[in-house]
């Protein structure tokens, strides 16, 4: 059986499946990345939301975690390459969307 890595890679997936799958992957690591280097409650309020050229999207509630993932950019660059290998997420970009509650 081929690893997924291999798998993607490789010419066997049409190009918009094959980076579908890419996205979904970095998405879900992306995910575990915000868990692991916040407090899981903050963690949890960050939400991946799309790769697309290099650059990772995440959403966050408020202006404090926007600074908070700024500081930390390098970190989860980091996190990501031990993850996902080198070069697949070059920029991470941050989301402003406010959560209110009525």
């Amino acid at each position: 059986m081929m690893p997924l890595k291999d798998l993607l890679n490789s010419d066997f997936l049409k190009k918009p499946v094959r980076e579908g799958v890419r996205a979904a992957v970095v998405l879900e690591a992306a995910r575990e990345a915000c868990e692991t280097l916040f407090r899981s409650d903050i963690g949890q309020k960050m939400t991946p939301l799309s790769f697309q050229n290099e650059t990772l999207t995440i959403q966050v509630p408020h202006p404090a975690l926007i600074q908070e993932l700024r500081m930390r950019n390098r970190e989860m660059l980091a996190v990501l390459e031990e993850r996902l290998g080198k070069g697949v997420v070059k920029y991470v970009k941050i989301s402003f969307k406010p959560i209110y509650k009525r």
